[in-house]
């Protein structure tokens, strides 16, 4: 009787620790990248391009909408709608299409025919992975990062964020490199941060930008249409 009663206690025992192993490993943060028709999110935008003739400082406001879903060899892509404005009392104009994907192991985002990996899952904190890999560009090692606060944080209702950074080159002699994006969970992408800058090494002015970008990209709304 004895011995029934061990191997069934050991039997509870291993089914709660399956339970438990279960549960985490279904989280695989799948809703940090969330694919569903309608679901569109708003975003203030500046960006500072730099040239021969110095910077130029454009802003605007960003609509995102995924309008529809398309299969194609098994793949199913969800075409990403974008719209700018310059204001809010501006009429939403087309600016162009992209196309999002995610399997069980990537979201894709291709941006301007290039598909970029924008996460991979699970989605684990120092996790790296290459983010050119479906396209002919270099490698470039993504990773991820614990996020910081940010203003729109009461936004996102307590939402979990999750940092990718893409390149971090801090300023030295000849260029600057570093961007990241945040995602918050249930919601996407949040916020998107790039600066590019590419310094003058002859017959300039110390830290003088030869050509580069800045883009702050920050959310402002989100919802279903």
């Amino acid at each position: 009787m004895n011995n029934w009663f061990k191997i069934l206690v050991l039997g509870l025992v291993l089914a709660s620790c399956e339970d438990r192993f279960t549960e985490v490993d279904t989280d695989f943060g799948y809703d940090y990248f969330p694919l569903e028709i309608g679901v569109f999110k708003t975003y203030d935008v500046m960006e500072i391009t730099y040239n021969a003739s110095g910077p130029d400082t454009t802003r605007y406001e960003l609509k995102t909408t995924i309008t529809e879903m398309v299969e194609e060899d098994d793949i199913n892509y969800f075409v990403l709608k974008r719209e700018q404005r310059p204001d809010e009392l501006s009429e939403w104009e087309i600016a162009d299409l992209w196309t999002i994907r995610r399997d069980d192991f990537t979201g894709v985002t291709v941006e301007e025919n290039i598909p970029l990996i924008k996460m991979t899952f699970p989605a684990e904190l120092d996790k790296t992975w290459d983010g050119n890999a479906f396209n002919s560009r270099n490698a470039a090692e993504y990773r991820y990062v614990s996020p910081t606060s940010a203003i729109y944080d009461d936004l996102l209702n307590g939402a979990q964020k999750i940092q990718v950074q893409i390149a971090d080159i801090p300023q030295n002699l000849v260029n600057r490199d570093q961007r990241y994006e945040v995602y918050a969970r249930g919601i996407g992408l949040v916020e998107k941060n790039y600066i590019v800058l590419n310094y003058c090494t002859a017959n300039c002015g110390s830290e003088e930008v030869d050509s580069g970008i800045i883009i702050e990209q920050i959310l402002t709304a989100y919802g279903q249409e």
